[in-house]
């Protein structure tokens, strides 16, 4: 139980930590170049994939589907996450860390509940 709290603590603090980044990036830089369209379908597609986890889509189906298709999902998401942070990393800085960021904690949230269900 100790663990669990303290990972979804660090969890939270990277995430307010990106979003005053952004505010804080925004307010030194303005607004800057456009990112690509393709970051803003990844930022939406790990946002989204998150909120049908939260939700508690994957409890519908059977355990062994929902497994599989829990896995290969979140690896395709957090695969065009990582994509687009590097693409956007030399295009727009300010759009390429939060979508690491964001990116980064899904995949550790990803071998954390990979790591549960193995026990």
């Amino acid at each position: 139980m100790a663990f669990t709290t303290i990972f979804f603590g660090f969890i939270i603090v990277v995430f307010i930590s990106i979003c005053l980044y952004i505010v804080r990036m925004l307010n030194t830089y303005g607004k800057g170049p456009a990112p690509y369209k393709g970051s803003y379908v990844a930022f939406s597609l790990l946002i989204a994939n998150w909120v049908v986890f939260i939700s508690g889509f994957y409890a519908l189906f059977p355990a062994q589907l929902a497994e599989v298709i829990f896995h290969s999902v979140w690896f395709l998401v957090c695969s065009l996450g990582t994509l687009f942070s590097v693409l956007e990393f030399f295009h727009n800085k300010r759009m390429a860390v939060p979508l690491a960021g964001i990116t980064g904690l899904t995949i550790l949230f990803l071998i954390f509940i990979n790591g549960i269900s193995q026990m």
